[in-house]
This record gives C-alpha cells, structure tokens and sequence, in this order.
C-alpha cells in the first residue's frame, strides 16, 4: 500500500499538465508530464533536502516503481553538505525519459558532474523499490539538479530556476552562458 507522500509524487509524475515550474512569478508557462513545488530561494531549496551533493553520475537502469517508469542511477559523492560521506555511492530514482508516459521530464545523464539537493525516499513511499536500500529523489524535480561547469553549478532547465532570491533580495547571478550558481554559496 502507498504511503500518502508517494501517492501525491506519483500522482503529480504523471500528471500531462502544463505547468510553470519555474518561482513565483514566472509568465513563461511549458508542456510537462510532471508538477513539482516551487522553491523561491536557495534556503528553501536547501532546507527541503535531506541531502545536497555534487558527484558523477554513473550508467542508469530503467525499472518501475509499481507501475510508474524509472531509471535508477549510482551517484559517486565528491562533495557534501548533509548526511552523506565523501566517496560513497548513493541510488538516484529519477524519471525514465525513454518512456512514452515520462517524455519531456527531466533527468541526470550517465559520466557527468551533478549538485543535487535530495530527498530520500523511505520504503513505504516506493511500490517497487523496496529492495534497493535507501534512494533518492530531486527536491523539487528539475529544480534541485543542477549540471557542474567549473566553480559554477547550472540549472539542468533554464525554465526551472529564472532567479534564485535569498531574504537580502539576491538574485542568480548571470553571464553570457546563462544563469549560474557559484558552488561556494552552495558548499561554503
């Protein structure tokens, strides 16, 4: 049986709306097979995450959890802010893009550099994960995945992140490749 919190991210998976996923405030609306909520500033994105981690992503495996399709990756951690240790390998779920019902969703791709904020997904909240030890999820879907380019972490949808606002009024800082996130106000 379904924990209610899975329930609700299945749910919201699968759904074909169009949604703005992007903060508050967003006029530019796209086509998605999935609704995530909306972090308006890095503190929320960090404090809805049980564990925020740069890594490799290694080769994926697609499977289903119970009938919804997935793909499950190894991320090797160089770096961490939470529970996590430098050096282990942790399992990513995250959407299967190569099925027709999760097309247009937003995943890691195999042997690149990730900062994931994550969220673990405990066994009651999986249908058919239950043997694969602790995994987890992006907070926020393609909001908390971001691809490393240097000292710089990149949001993997520019859609997804138009500014990040701390409380000081802050905002993302750009340059000519697009808007970026400076990896020590991450890691500190």
């Amino acid at each position: 049986m379904s924990s209610p919190r899975l329930s609700r991210r299945v749910a919201l998976s699968t759904l074909g709306v169009v949604a703005c996923t992007a903060t508050v405030g967003c006029s530019q609306q796209r086509q998605s097979s999935a609704t995530y909520p909306s972090y308006e500033s890095l503190e929320q994105l960090v404090s809805a995450s049980s564990l925020v981690a740069q890594g490799t992503v290694g080769r994926g495996r697609r499977t289903l959890d119970g009938n919804t399709p997935v793909a499950l990756f190894n991320l090797s951690v160089t770096r961490c802010t939470k529970a996590a240790a430098v050096g282990q390998k942790l399992t990513l779920v995250m959407p299967d893009t190569k099925s027709p019902q999760r097309r247009g969703e937003t995943s890691v791709s195999a042997d690149r550099d990730y900062v994931l904020f994550l969220d673990e997904v405990t066994v009651q909240e999986r249908d058919g994960l239950a043997d694969e030890g602790t995994v987890y999820s992006s907070v926020g879907g393609p909001q908390g995945i971001f691809t490393v380019d240097g000292d710089r972490a990149r949001p993997v949808e520019a859609t997804t992140l138009t500014t990040y606002n701390s409380p000081d009024g802050e905002r993302l800082p750009q340059d000519s490749t697009g808007l970026f996130l400076p990896l020590e106000r991450i890691f500190g």
